[in-house]
């Protein structure tokens, strides 16, 4: 792309630092350089994404989540919880138990379905 945001340097090391406009439009980029359909469509800050290309593109919030998940059909990879330390945050209230912020009375987690459909 011609400019290197990144802090580290290296030829295999991630690039961080950058927009996810910026990252689009490596995407497109990379998709024309191979010669395939980009996946993007970039007017300004107006962006459409056509699912029929067949170019690179970044990960759906679905599937991103799938992934992060590791396989598991629970809320985490760890089962329904994630601890502050699991997470790297500073949290004090399990995931998703809104209505317990006040109470430490039950603090089981809700597991959240994932429609595979979505991946």
């Amino acid at each position: 792309m011609g400019d290197n945001p990144s802090n580290f340097s290296g030829d295999n090391l991630p690039v961080e630092n950058i927009s996810w406009l910026d990252a689009i439009a490596y995407c497109n980029a990379r998709s024309e350089q191979e010669g395939l359909t980009p996946a993007y469509t970039i007017e300004g800050r107006a962006v459409t994404w056509n699912r029929g290309a067949d170019g690179y593109r970044l990960p759906t919030e679905a599937e991103w989540e799938y992934a992060c998940r590791a396989g598991m059909s629970t809320s985490f990879n760890t089962e329904n919880s994630i601890s502050a330390e699991e997470a790297n945050y500073h949290g004090h209230y399990p995931y998703q138990i809104e209505e317990n912020y006040f109470s430490q009375g039950n603090l089981d987690t809700k597991s959240l379905s994932l429609n595979r459909q979505e991946c």
